[in-house]
């Protein structure tokens, strides 16, 4: 099964109303794969059932079904589950519900669901947290609003461990009662928020290991794709983009202020790169020339729209607007109109404060 879907325009598997003897919903039987991007999943009685089969799951919605997510049996080193940057929500009983499975959690928001935001029963590779010092890999997993945050039986998820090897889980679990453990689970908690203050319980030999605890919440946002807008902008001006990133052109800068690492056979992205690091060191008329130059040779470039960022910056910061809006009037008029001339016109109104909405409006 693939189901390619888009930031706006999802597709919807709609199931009308939760049924416990037939339990609709996606099955995944033997061996089946699954890849599921951008999907709307509700009024299951499972949105997902995945028995001893692969799945993928990413940016996707599951909401208002009894389990969200259920792995039933995904053999170690076998099958697995991949589930990334989704947002299951209000399901009466758990949000996912791992048996005997594998699987890797990152940056999903799992919310306000009934008994369980995740339930752990037998032991698999079951993984919330990175495998490296990475941000965006495994790990950075919201769940709150749920009777148990993480409940545990029989089972030793990883949810971060600080040593050469593994990281903490920078996970967000803030619930009732944020972790329960049973029947000789043990399970490393490192470098997690616990909201207020941790509450867990520990039953039957079972041990967790919660320390490193985060003081405040850490980055557990979902990646969000590009916007609709993001993607035409992009479609438009890959050629320019590829085409100045590949140039060779020198630039010819009017200035000695740059240092003598400049090298002026560097590809563009490169050169802007440096002139934000020169920024940053305070060298702003160096950024200036450069800049300039940028933005006059490449103006199709989507790329010159860092130059024109980096120099209204360096601009403000050296008190030099006057000369911003000479330069913004010297581009704006010329014969050969381009839209990065607009967007500088934009940034001067913006600068402005008597006359704002007339420059806005002109």
């Amino acid at each position: 099964l693939d189901v390619n879907g888009t930031s706006s325009n999802k597709v919807t598997f709609d199931f009308v109303s939760k049924n416990s003897s037939t339990q609709n919903g996606i099955k995944l039987n033997y061996y089946a794969e699954a890849n599921i991007d951008h999907a709307i999943i509700k009024n299951a009685y499972r949105g997902i059932w995945a028995y001893r089969s692969d799945l993928e799951l990413t940016n996707s919605e599951i909401f208002n079904c009894t389990y969200g997510l259920y792995f039933n049996i995904t053999e170690p080193g076998g099958n697995d589950g991949l589930v990334t940057n989704n947002h299951i929500h209000n399901c009466s009983s758990r949000g996912i519900y791992s048996y005997y499975s594998n699987g890797d959690y990152s940056h999903n928001q799992i919310l306000n669901n009934g008994y369980a935001g995740i339930y752990f029963y037998g032991f698999g590779n079951q993984n919330m947290a990175p495998d490296d010092n990475n941000s965006q890999s495994t790990g950075h997993n919201k769940i709150t609003g749920s009777y148990l945050g993480v409940k545990v039986y029989h089972a030793n998820p990883n949810l971060g461990r600080v040593n050469c090897i593994d990281y903490g889980g920078y996970n967000h679990i803030d619930c009732s009662t944020d972790m329960r453990l049973e029947n000789n689970s043990h399970v490393y908690a490192h470098k997690n928020y616990w909201g207020s203050s941790l509450y867990y319980q520990a039953w039957s030999g079972s041990t967790l290991d919660h320390s490193y605890e985060l003081s405040s919440p850490p980055a557990t946002n979902m990646i969000q794709g590009d916007s609709p807008e993001e993607q035409a902008f992009d479609s438009q001006f890959t050629p320019q983009l590829s085409k100045a990133n590949n140039s060779t052109e020198l630039l010819e800068v009017s200035t000695s202020s740059i240092p003598s690492s400049y090298n002026k056979s560097w590809p563009l992205e490169w050169k802007l790169l440096y002139a934000r690091n020169l920024k940053r060191t305070k060298k702003y008329s160096a950024v200036i020339e450069m800049c300039k130059d940028i933005i006059a040779k490449y103006p199709d470039s989507s790329y010159s729209y860092l130059a024109l960022d980096l120099l209204h910056q360096s601009y403000v910061q050296t008190k030099g607007k006057t000369q911003f809006g000479k330069f913004v009037e010297k581009n704006a008029n010329r014969k050969a109109k381009k839209d990065i001339y607009g967007m500088a016109e934009l940034l001067l109104a913006m600068d402005s404060k008597e006359d704002r909405v007339t420059q806005l409006n002109n």
